[in-house]
């Protein structure tokens, strides 16, 4: 049986609150960002010709992965932009993958040949592959380093995101294993009084405004490693406060950096500056001045 509008409407509803009772209590559905600066999950899948593909096989080459399906309306306009940018790309340690999410070969094969796709399209059937990368919505991109580690991850057809692929690949194609030069940064985020904030959420990009690391601080902060030598930025958010800090990464050093929010106390959970708590005891004051003259009024 058929549901009705009505219905679906009752059950996205549903699904929204739940997803905010989640995050309200602290739980997260993991996201592909949490994969950055790791090694890539390997994977093993049949490709639209037949042949079994690992992803051992793109050992020392750069890979762009794509995951994608044929109703997707961005995934078109993805690969649109792929097209364009290949012509840019000279060097041989370069490949794209795509990765088709729980379809047909036949559909697939005339999806592929419709669109004009010449690179390698594999097949993922069961999903397996798209839950390991922990893909939630397409298209997603993974760019993977000639070390196997994912440098970057980006989620929908951003054409800025591919305008900049090609300086990505000439960045990646200067380092080598031997010549790699990396350091860390230890993040430590604190009130207006300078006591340490849990759980402030910090997202740090690099120079061409790409998310290269996310996560949140503990009452130590949170310390990011295997980080190129360079000018990142960070993005710190809490409960409503936000503040953006340049930093820079030495080799093989650990940048400390230290972020005040204007927040000058939590009341019953919700952080406020200090302006905000003058105006509370002065709005309490006047609350209690008007009760305490009513009173007064009847006796």
């Amino acid at each position: 049986m058929l549901m009705g509008l009505g219905m679906y409407k009752e059950i996205s509803i549903i699904i929204i609150v739940f997803l905010s009772l989640m995050s309200r209590m602290g739980l997260s559905i993991a996201q592909p960002q949490t994969l950055l600066n790791k090694p890539a999950p390997s994977f093993l899948l049949q490709s639209i010709n037949d042949t079994l593909v690992s992803f051992s096989q793109f050992k020392g080459k750069i890979i762009l992965i794509d995951f994608f399906a044929t109703w997707c309306v961005p995934c078109r306009a993805a690969i649109h932009y792929i097209k364009s940018i290949l012509p840019k790309i000279t060097t041989k340690n370069f490949v794209v993958v795509s990765i088709d999410i729980g379809e047909s070969k036949d559909k697939v094969i005339s999806f592929v040949n419709s669109n004009g796709m010449t690179w390698i399209v594999l097949l993922d059937i069961t999903g397996s592959v798209s839950n390991t990368y922990m893909v939630k919505s397409i298209p997603t991109f993974f760019i993977v380093d000639q070390n196997g580690v994912i440098r970057y991850v980006h989620v929908g057809a951003t054409k800025s995101f591919f305008d900049n692929i090609p300086n990505i690949v000439e960045n990646l194609l200067s380092e080598s294993t031997s010549n790699l030069k990396i350091g860390s940064v230890k993040i430590i985020v604190k009130n207006a009084q300078g006591q340490p904030i849990n759980n402030a959420s910090i997202e740090i990009y690099d120079q061409n405004n790409l998310l290269v690391c996310r996560g949140n601080t503990n009452m130590n902060g949170i310390c990011i490693k295997n980080l190129n030598i360079g000018q990142y930025y960070i993005k710190i958010s809490y409960r409503g406060f936000s503040k953006q800090v340049d930093i820079k990464i030495y080799e093989k050093q650990q940048s400390i950096v230290e972020v005040n929010l204007d927040i000058y106390i939590e009341l019953l959970g919700i952080p406020l500056t200090f302006t905000n708590l003058i105006e509370i005891i002065i709005a309490v004051i006047v609350i209690m001045s008007g009760l305490i003259y009513v009173i007064y009024r009847k006796k």
